[in-house]
């Protein structure tokens, strides 16, 4: 009897060891969890190991430098006007802004799931808004990752070639549908969304935040003719996502973009400043 007793615990821990090295070995949804990590608010982030790096896996939503000097929450950009005309010369061209920080859609109770979104003089500053031995998701980052699931299969058809990662990177849920879903191709995030997120990235439809056509204030400053805007305008909600990606020398300001009916992800040069974006950050090696 006691020898029974005795093989079928040595099958049970068996079987227990062989499921703890599966889970460990091999991606869960795309990575292997890497603890939590808390930023300089107290805001506690999940972490995921891929390859090299590691992520959080939730948007950040920080509203403070780790110098602790706040962030702007207005989003206010001035512009220059020549000669009193309208509209100004170059809307991208700022005479004064500061690193500005908003709410998803201006909704406080989302706050938890999106995070914040921020504008680049964010993460342009020296100061640093990721927590302490962190750092914003650079383009170098963006390029890594990606590297390293096409190479392991993380593709839609798991092939090992192009970048095809949508559905890897995407959540399962919050994505929007369309009418006629039968008609999408196989590889788009909302097809059969819960094959999505094999990275484990949870990257969410979010959207971005932009400067809109109203609510300009004229000014006079030192005697020149200048007008405020602020950003109001909301795009992609449910649809798109938007994540910073600026070089490391922060000479290069790019973001990561996916749509709901993509079946990649794209690295696109922003040459409109005027908007605001989530961000992930990424531990130092």
């Amino acid at each position: 009897m006691k020898r029974i007793h005795f093989s079928l615990l040595l099958v049970a821990t068996t079987l227990l060891l062989l499921n703890s090295c599966k889970q460990e070995d091999v991606f869960k949804e795309g990575g292997k969890s890497a603890g939590t990590v808390t930023d300089i608010d107290g805001n506690t982030y999940d972490c995921i190991k891929i390859g090299n790096q590691t992520w959080t896996v939730q948007n950040l939503k920080v509203k403070r430098f780790n110098n602790g000097d706040p962030i702007d929450t207005t989003m206010i950009y001035i512009y220059k006007r020549p000669n009193g005309l309208r509209p100004p010369i170059d809307v991208n061209v700022f005479l004064d802004s500061i690193p500005s920080c908003k709410y998803y859609y201006d909704y406080p109770s989302l706050y938890n799931i999106y995070g914040r979104f921020y504008n680049t003089k964010v993460i342009t500053d020296s100061r640093n808004i990721a927590p302490i031995g962190w750092h914003v998701a650079t383009d170098e980052d963006w390029a890594e990752l990606e590297d390293f699931l096409i190479a392991n299969g993380c593709n839609w058809d798991k092939s090992t070639s192009g970048n095809k990662l949508a559905k890897s990177l995407a959540s399962i849920g919050k994505w929007a549908g369309l009418k006629n879903e039968s008609s999408l191709e196989n590889g788009m995030i909302i097809k059969d969304s819960l094959s999505n997120n094999k990275s484990g990235l949870n990257l969410l439809p979010s959207g971005k935040f932009e400067r809109g056509d109203t609510a300009w204030l004229d000014k006079k400053v030192n005697g020149k003719s200048i007008r405020y805007g602020d950003l109001t305008k909301w795009e992609g909600k449910d649809s798109c996502t938007y994540y910073w990606s600026p070089s490391k020398d922060k000479k290069i300001i790019a973001f990561r973009f996916m749509k709901n009916t993509l079946q990649s992800s794209a690295r696109v040069i922003d040459y409109n400043l005027s908007v605001a974006y989530p961000i992930r950050c990424v531990k130092d090696k």
